[in-house]
């Protein structure tokens, strides 16, 4: 009889694992597991020893009586067998009825790596399950499957209504000369001029200003630098004002004359002259050979609408390599965004070591099976598998790299690190260092960095159902671990990029974190924080318990905020952890709020009334802004769903980002809402993407671009339809499609951008068959359903190409024709 380690691997190898969600309707959610014996010898029935550990998303329990069911912590679950496990014999199979508090309406939701473990035995993962596209989950082939409920109207577009709903008029070539769109540009493209090695790069008054972008200039152009200037076939940068309606520091003017020919470009600033040479860039057009461009005659005035132009990028709940955060940086830079908000830590991880506490790497940075029972890593989490990449940090080294390529491109990086809720990594790593230094009879250092009140007996259990993931705010320890990490950072940023701001994240503090804590309890009392909390339910059950979360988290905060004050820097919060938004800001030091909560009603969460009491708000929105939601409303289309069933490019192209509420859907407009006043307190825009179903780079950059080609062109340009005018939204969108498809995206290729291919539309009318892409230059190609090769396809197409009643596959390519989309099907 199989036993011991012989019985984990005899189970790692042959359980065939399927899971199917049954029903999401219903007042409790319905899924299935079945397990079955792919080999040749009986697994023994009875309470073994030993426990399947799977992460999901939402609560689940056992509905079978042979297999139970248990929370470890976060999304890690246990399926282990209980007295009345029959076994499995070769052949059988067993199925587990799960039942769930949430609806699971997407691929995406379900992780790989599931894996068995037992006390004292190496753990296995169950091969079925190492698998990232997850084809051990059946297919969502019902609306009970993809809906959240009953009440749910979203559902999978049919090929008909992709065709509908993304349709644009072919314009054969891109339109928008450059993306993000410029300010002013009158530029004719039937005066151009050519250019080639022969032509010199000059800096007026031979200033080092622009060394950066003369260093580009030539590596791009195979050119080289002149100190003296020439009448012809030079390229000029001159130090100079440019007047702008925006008073941007990063405007520019290009000139490109064709007597010479010269080109002129003007900026008073490096960033400006860098986002100039990026514009030129843009405009490059090959001719006939490598060594030759051509570029169109005329005058661009160009300036951003926003300075602060952003993208956040959580590295914490699956890491994120140094390289790809390179090259993420240098397509933000091509597009004219600025800001790298640099998501760090969270529960499931800490990515950046401290020198001075190296356990929050040692042991926060490590995902373990085996060692998380001890305390010395995190449990395996996210469908990480029993043991994950031991280097899964960025060390001082890596770091400031990120910062001098960053400094370089002109992109700030503002680092986060979440507290004092979502701080499981942080907790743990520093209860490891409490027992260490009490092991060696060193008490002071014990407690020096200590985050959590030993004494607390609090049952409280976060969003994401960690129920030991908030830093204890009352605590010398805690203080002592802020000012450190703050003086830390400061130090890697000093001799490359001066850290400007600290984002402290502030959000999601789960209600009653710190109930149980006696030294809260003092606290809060002896400093009579109980008093009325205006935007805080007083018919809530828990009001008493909400009402102290609240005070003793902008306790927290406000000590942040005054270490922030003596190392002269900002902080950052999200707008959850602004507890009074009418509060009015101080004018020498306002805080920086991520608006990522836009509230139906007008209470504390509306960035309005931010805004006006003077925060410095930047638009995050869930709705527009959340790139790690899906494209489409498809259960195989990657992504969370909390918020929106769906967020396309033409959703984010589409914002309007100082009238947040007039571009939101129909449940928004049934209040009324306080109006922006304080214009000037929008600092600009920023896209988030959360890492939770991001295991991969290449998923990484799917959910990435092209959405950020949209963001880029709303951080930098107004469009007049934002404000009323007669400029028509769908037609400077079919502007934009057309140059995505016929000319950004081949810049993405050249960059090795794995980005989202999107799938045809497809319509039958007047027995020809139409294709459409989202942006209009992608080719398509079918197969007959079955067949291994793939035939070029045309739009329109008769439908005599077809037999009558088979089952056809379609695909759109890439721009470079080396990927495909998700594959649509059509019966004929």
């Amino acid at each position: 009889m199989l036993a011991g380690q012989d019985l984990l691997d005899y189970i790692g190898k042959n359980i065939k694992v399927i899971y199917e969600v049954v029903t999401n309707f219903g007042p409790v959610c319905k899924s299935r597991i079945t397990l079955t014996n792919g080999g040749n010898q009986t697994i023994p029935e009875g309470k073994n020893n030993w426990t399947i550990y799977l992460y999901h998303m939402c609560q689940i329990a056992s509905e079978n009586i042979e297999i139970d069911t248990d929370h470890v912590i976060g999304g890690l679950f246990q399926l282990y067998p209980t007295d009345h496990f029959a076994g499995i014999k070769p052949g059988e199979k067993l199925q587990v009825s799960l039942s769930s508090d949430e609806p699971t309406v997407s691929r995406s939701s379900i992780f790989p790596n599931w894996y068995i473990a037992s006390e004292g035995l190496e753990s296995k993962v169950l091969e079925s399950t190492a698998d990232e596209n997850l084809s051990f989950v059946e297919s969502f082939d019902s609306s009970k499957k993809w809906k959240k409920g009953k009440l749910d109207k979203s559902n999978p577009f049919t090929p008909e209504e992709r065709y509908d709903k993304y349709f644009v008029k072919d314009r054969g070539d891109a339109v928008k000369l450059v993306i993000p769109t410029p300010l002013i540009c009158d530029l004719d493209n039937d005066n151009m001029i050519n250019i080639s090695q022969e032509w010199m790069i000059h800096v007026a008054d031979n200033t080092d200003i622009f060394k950066n972008e003369v260093s580009l200039l030539a590596e791009r152009l195979h050119s080289q630098e002149s100190k003296i200037f020439k009448e012809s076939h030079v390229i000029c940068l001159k130090q100079s004002d440019v007047k702008n309606e925006y008073n941007s520091n990063e405007a520019y003017v290009i000139e490109i004359k064709s007597e010479g020919p010269i080109i002129n470009i003007t900026s008073k600033f490096p960033s400006g002259m860098f986002y100039a040479v990026q514009t030129l860039f843009s405009l490059l057009s090959k001719a006939n050979d490598e060594e030759n461009y051509s570029l169109p005659c005329g005058m661009m005035t160009d300036a951003p609408r926003f300075q602060y132009r952003g993208i956040h990028i959580d590295v914490a709940r699956n890491f994120v390599r140094k390289e790809e955060i390179l090259k993420v940086i240098k397509v933000m830079s091509m597009y004219k965004m600025n800001k790298l908000h640099f998501h760090l830590t969270d529960d499931e991880g800490w990515r950046l070591e401290i020198k001075d506490l190296p356990e929050l790497t040692e042991i926060g940075a490590k995902r373990d099976h085996d060692l998380a029972k001890t305390g010395l890593a995190v449990e395996p989490t996210l469908g990480s598998g029993p043991k994950a990449d031991a280097c899964s940090f960025y060390t001082v080294e890596d770091y400031q790299n990120i910062l001098q390529y960053a400094k370089e491109h002109h992109v700030e990086v503002i680092p986060e690190i979440d507290m004092p809720g979502h701080s499981y990594a942080a907790v743990l790593s520093m209860a490891a260092r409490y027992n260490k230094y009490r092991e060696a009879g060193n008490m002071e250092a014990a407690k020096e960095f200590m985050l959590s009140d030993l004494s607390d007996n609090a049952s409280y259990t976060s969003d994401q159902k960690y129920t030991n993931n908030t830093i204890n705010p009352c605590l010398e320890g805690s203080k002592r671990f802020v000012e450190k990490i703050i003086s830390s950072l400061k130090k890697l940023h000093e001799p490359i990029q001066p850290l400007k701001i600290f984002h402290v994240g502030g959000d999601e503090v789960p209600v009653g974190a710190w109930d149980g804590s006696s030294i809260c309890q003092v606290y809060y009392k002896e400093n009579n924080l109980d008093g009325n909390d205006p935007y805080i339910d007083e018919t809530d059950e828990d009001y008493e318990s909400v009402k102290m979360t609240s005070a003793l988290q902008e306790y927290f905060l406000s000590y942040v905020e005054e270490i922030c004050r003596k190392e002269n820097l900002q902080l950052a919060v999200w707008n959850d952890g602004i507890r009074d938004p009418t509060v009015q800001q101080k004018s020498d030091c306002p805080k920086l709020v991520h608006a990522w909560r836009i509230s139906r009603k007008n209470d504390k969460h509306n960035p309005n009334i931010l805004a006006n009491s003077g925060y410095q708000v930047v638009i995050s929105s869930a709705t527009h802004t959340y790139f790690d939601h899906p494209y489409e409303p498809d259960p195989e289309e990657c992504g969370l769903h909390w918020c929106v069933r769906m967020l396309d490019t033409k959703t984010v192209f589409g914002m309007t980002p100082l009238d947040m509420y007039s571009c939101q859907d129909k449940r928004f407009k049934k209040f009324d809402h306080e109006k922006l006043l304080n214009k000037s307190s929008v600092l600009g825009v920023q896209s988030q993407i959360w890492g939770e179903l991001l295991r991969s780079e290449n998923m990484f950059e799917y959910m990435q671009f092209p959405r950020m080609l949209a963001l880029a062109e709303r951080a930098w340009h107004e469009a007049k339809w934002e404000n009323g005018s007669n400029e028509s939204k769908e037609e400077d969108w079919e502007s934009f499609a057309n140059t995505i498809g016929y000319k950004e995206l081949r810049r993405l290729d050249k960059l090795n951008i794995h980005y989202r291919v999107p799938p045809p539309g497809i319509k039958i009318q007047n027995d020809k068959l139409l294709l459409a892409s989202v942006y209009p230059g992608l080719k398509f190609k079918y197969r007959l359903n079955g067949d291994v090769n793939w035939t070029s396809l045309t739009s329109p197409q008769s439908v005599d190409t077809f037999k009558k009643g088979a089952t056809y596959e379609f695909v759109t390519m890439s721009s470079d024709e080396k990927r495909l989309s998700r594959l649509i099907t059509k019966i004929f």
